[in-house]
Parts: structure tokens; sequence; C-alpha cells
């Protein structure tokens, strides 16, 4: 999630098939040299059908079953009030409307009674709430409470167990004033009420958000992106409680970043993609981070290009996480899919690309989900006028 300037940019991630300050010292990752020209690499073919247009709207921010059917649905958010795109198991959807102006979304069972609920990042301009909705069967949800967050603009947020108790705590990364970044960590009892609240220094620029559980201990690390100093920062609870957090260098930071296996291993690796160069970072099962491998996926004459989301998911059933984005250069816009592989790199192979509905294409952003119950990862892509369509793995 972003700033409303970057969500006008960007998509933030969803995660539907991989999950995904203390003064202490700060541990730079050395990067490794890039990989040039391995978006012009191909292997196999991804195996995506054509994109079928659907005639929904809106930014892709999370998916589940909302409705208890069976079939995974969407939370959208178009320049307006947010939809819920009812999955009907064949890649089409049924709309309803949220009714308010929602920036980001997380879905999960916060109060434990075996249905998704939602939290939401409301703007209400100027100003910015955190709220829980809670499902009351159906897909209908009550009305949200108290807001969460008091304070900051949010640019990142996960539902993850932070305290290892089993059940979804949340975590915000937020601007509180110019360059000053805060990670808003609040603890859920198990019943969805967030009593407990700890803030942790982020940054001076803190950007995209991710969580993973990186040692293996059930409790999951947080990975925040810090553009100021060009930074991944790790941060893990020590035995005692408190937070403490591990810097490693990048290249460039952008606002996409999440965790995921990507090289078969088991152990979980943290991965972003930036203007279309991956940098990856693998996990050693500890906690810690091996230095950060780039791949270049950008075609040879693309020298710069606008990132449009990110999705991460085992596309072709490797056991390794892929990644697919869209890139944005020059008026064109064009699909990026690229394999997980050995070592931590990626090499990009051939994608159907969308087809562009009227006007210019832009994608803003792509998303991972098992739309059809096929077992496969398809994809939902946004373009530039919000339009929503949906590209399902081919059988």
């Amino acid at each position: 999630m972003k700033t409303l300037t970057g969500f006008r940019k960007a998509l933030g991630l969803v995660l539907a098939a991989a999950a995904l300050g203390c003064d202490v010292p700060h541990e730079m990752g050395e990067l490794q040299s890039p990989t040039q020209g391995a978006g012009t690499q191909t292997s196999a073919a991804s195996g995506f059908l054509p994109t079928v247009l659907t005639p929904h709207a809106g930014w892709v921010l999370d998916t589940g079953d909302l409705d208890g059917d069976g079939h995974l649905d969407v939370v959208a958010s178009p320049p307006g009030p947010a939809t819920i795109l009812f999955g009907n198991g064949d890649g089409s959807f049924r709309t309803v409307d949220l009714g308010a102006a929602v920036l980001d979304v997380r879905v999960g069972d916060f109060d434990a009674d075996g249905r998704p609920d939602l939290v939401a990042v409301y703007l209400n301009d100027p100003n910015y709430a955190v709220f829980m909705l809670r499902n009351q069967g159906s897909g209908a949800f009550a009305s949200p409470g108290v807001s969460l967050i008091a304070t900051g603009i949010p640019v990142g947020m996960v539902a993850a167990d932070l305290d290892g108790d089993g059940d979804l705590d949340l975590a915000v990364n937020t601007h509180v004033v110019t360059g000053t970044g805060e990670l808003q960590l609040y603890y859920n009892d198990g019943t969805g009420v967030f009593a407990r609240r700890e803030a942790v220094p982020s940054g001076a620029f803190p950007s995209g958000l991710a969580a993973g559980d990186l040692d293996g201990d059930g409790v999951a690390e947080l990975v925040s992106l810090e553009k100021s100093q060009n930074q991944v920062l790790v941060f893990r609870r020590a035995s005692a409680g408190a937070w403490a957090s591990t810097a490693y260098a990048v290249r460039a930071v952008g606002d996409d970043i999440a965790v995921a296996d990507v090289d078969g291993d088991g152990h979980r690796d943290v991965v972003l993609v930036t203007e279309g160069v991956a940098t990856t970072f693998l996990g050693r099962g500890d906690g810690s981070l091996g230095p950060g491998r780039e791949t270049d996926l950008r075609a040879p004459a693309v020298s710069r290009a606008i990132q449009g989301g990110l999705a991460v998911a085992d596309f072709d059933g490797d056991g390794r996480a892929d990644v697919a984005f869209g890139l944005n250069s020059d008026g064109f816009a064009s699909l990026t899919l690229a394999l997980g592989g050995s070592g931590g790199s990626f090499t990009a192979v051939p994608v159907q690309q969308p087809s562009a509905p009227p006007g210019p294409l832009q994608i803003r952003g792509s998303a991972s989900a098992d739309l059809n119950g096929d077992r496969k990862a398809d994809l939902l892509l946004n373009w530039g006028d919000f339009s929503l369509g949906v590209q399902l793995a081919a059988p």
C-alpha cells in the first residue's frame, strides 16, 4: 500500500498464493552484480489464457472467500467507493458496494469465528483511518468501529501473527511527520479487539511492507522498504519482546516487496522489483538474509520504466515463487512474468499479453489468486482507466 499518490502510480502487492526501533547495529547487505538482459531469455511458455476484460473497475486490494461459498472473492477500490467482487467460480464476478473510499484492505479471520473479516484504510480527506469490519455472514459486514490509527499516513499494511499467540495481528507502516516513519503494531486479543499497541521507528521515508516467518519460530518478521537510504529493513522480535531491525542495501527502492520461497529450499526469502529490476535476498532460515542478487527483467531497449504492481506466486508449479508485474515505458505497457530459479535468480518467459481496452493501456498492477478452483494461480490486472481484467491459467 502507498500514499494516495503512490496508489495512482501502482498497486500494492497481493499475496494470495504465497505468504506472505531499537538502537541496534545495522548490517549492510552487499549487492552482487546484476544479471543484465535476463528479460530477453525465455524458457517454457507461461500457459495463460487471453485476458478477459470484466465490466468492473478498481485496484485489486486483497482476496478471500468472503461469503463462504467456496469461491475466491476480490476487494477492489476505484477512485470512489470500494466494491466487493464476489467470485462465481469461473473468473467472473458480481459486485456489492462497500460504501466508502478505501485505499487498502487486508482480509483475515481476526475474531476467530471462521469468517474472514476486513481491516481497511479509509480516506476522509485529509485524514486517514484504519477500521475493522466484522463479517456477519454471507459477505455482509458490520459498520466500522473506532479507528485503530491515531496519527500518520499509512503506506503499507499486513496482517500476521506478530506475538506467537496464534491469532492475526496488524502492522501499519506510516509517515508520522515529514522525515519520520513508524511501524504501528496492533496486537489482537483473539476476539478481533486490538487493545495493545506498539510503535517502532521505520526510517525517514518508509514504503512497502511484507510479513513472513524468516527464522522458523512461528512468529512473523516484518520487512519494510526505506526510500531515503535505499534499504530493506528486517524487523525481528527478540526474546525479551522488543523489536530490532537489520538493514540491507539495495540499488533502488520502489513500493513493492514480498516474502516467499524463491529458490525452493524451504526458507523464506525477500524479493522486491523496482522499475523492472528484481532483487532477491535469500533467507538463511535463522532470520538473516544473504547478499542481494539483481536480475534485470526489462527488454534491452528499455532503460527506465514505471512499474505497475507485483504479484508473487508459484505460477509454474515447481515449488519456487515467481513474479509478475506490469511495466510502463514510452506510452507502451506490457506484462512481465519471470520464473524463480536457483540462487534467487529470475528468468523472463513468454506470456500472453493483455489486450488493451479503449483508451491508453497503463497496467497499474497485478495480483495472483486461484479464481476458478483449478489449483493454479491466475492473474488480475488493472489498467489506467481502472478497468479490471482476468487472465486465467491455461488448463
